[in-house]
Order: C-alpha cells, then structure tokens, then sequence
C-alpha cells in the first residue's frame, strides 16, 4: 500500500506513488515562478530569474537558499537534509549542479536524492 500518489506528469492516467510521486512535486515546485498558481500564489521558487546571472559562488548560494526555502515552505512530505545538500557551479560546462538529499515523511531512516541542472530537470533517485 502506497503512502503517497499522484497523477503521472507526463499526461499518462496512470499514478505513480511514493517516492516517485514525491520527486515528481519537488521538480514541479522548483520549476514553477511564484505567482504562477492561481489561488496559491506564493507556491514556486523564482530561481530562474538568477539562472541568467554571471556564474559565481554567490549565485549559487542564492540558488540553494531559494530551493531549499521553496521545498520547506510548500513542501511538507520532505525534510532536506542541508549537510548533504549543495549547489557547485559548473563553469566549464556553464551550469550549476545541485544536489537535494532529503528524507520523505512516512519512509523514515531512508535517503533519496534530487540531482540536476535545473536546464534539463533531470531527476534521479538513489
């Protein structure tokens, strides 16, 4: 029996549960411009506006604070685990690779892992 469901994102009817369910609403909320959900519109990250910006440590600093400030605010099935969490620029590729561990409530004592460059919304699990 599943804990958490959800409609496939990929307009497919079928439900995918879980862990998969969850990875799916992170990549949802941290692609989403906040003011972008009607009757919710403080739901979203707005990292795409300093996505543009120079490369630097200090965007990537800002990047991780805004990603890890959506998750905790709009995302109560997930606690981030920031020790192991971090946003590295990438500067020979021109992108930033970050890295999400983090905990789902229900499935305690087990880590999962959102990696990617925001450009291509690559989620894998571990």
């Amino acid at each position: 029996m599943s804990i958490y469901s959800d409609l496939n994102n990929n307009l497919d009817p079928t439900q995918i549960e879980d862990v998969n369910a969850v990875i799916q609403a992170i990549g949802n909320l941290l692609v989403t411009w906040k003011g972008e959900r009607f009757f919710n519109p403080e739901i979203g990250s707005n990292v795409e506006d300093i996505l543009f910006e120079p490369m630097s440590d200090d965007v990537a600093f800002e990047l991780y604070s805004r990603l890890i400030e959506s998750i905790q605010r709009d995302e109560p099935r997930v606690r981030i685990l920031g020790n192991l969490s971090d946003v590295v620029p990438d500067y020979d590729n021109n992108k930033y690779d970050v890295t999400l561990v983090f905990e789902i409530q229900g499935l305690e004592g087990q880590q999962f892992e959102y990696n990617g460059d925001l450009a291509r919304r690559l989620i894998q699990t571990s």
